[in-house]
């Protein structure tokens, strides 16, 4: 099956209401097409529909990451958002989208992303993770050598000494 007939079928799909099927049709074309994102955006908007927001969360973040790929940075950076409106305390979509946010130069937005992604680790008690994240923040900026100690200090704090000796 050709790709514009598998596209078709998945809309006839939902506007039917068939959306698991939709899901499945979406699928099978990604499975030939893996950076379709075409078929990657309508298979997050089933998702979504499915009330499946992790999945529809992951098809977006797939979504932006073969735009930024393509060089289409604003439409990564919209479609990325999206995923993380549908995943609100993952720490990982915000960490993403901060990481994205960085490489096209918008400091505000990605310092926002990252807050919200340590906000995201300490409610799960991942304070590692959090250091983490700052740590690969800090690789961004390597002359700030206050926030490097705060970083190594929390690393031996949780007991994590080869890490805080980098």
């Amino acid at each position: 099956m050709n790709e514009s007939k598998l596209l078709t079928t998945g809309q006839r799909q939902v506007e039917r209401g068939q959306h698991r099927a939709a899901a499945e049709t979406y699928a099978k074309l990604l499975e030939e097409d893996p950076d379709n994102v075409q078929a990657l955006l309508f298979l997050g908007d089933v998702y979504h529909r499915l009330e499946d927001e992790e999945r529809a969360s992951a098809a977006f973040v797939r979504a932006a990451e073969v735009y930024s790929r393509q060089g289409d940075a604003l439409k990564a950076l919209t479609v990325h958002r999206q995923a993380a409106e549908l995943l609100p305390r993952s720490p990982e979509v915000h960490a993403a989208l901060g990481h994205l946010c960085l490489q096209q130069r918008r400091e505000p937005e990605a310092l926002d992303a990252f807050g919200r992604a340590m906000d995201c680790f300490e409610e799960r008690g991942g304070r590692l993770g959090g250091l983490g994240l700052i740590h690969d923040i800090l690789k961004s900026a390597p002359d700030d050598l206050s926030a490097w100690l705060r970083v190594g200090e929390g690393f031996s704090a949780l007991g994590h000494v080869k890490e805080a000796s980098r």
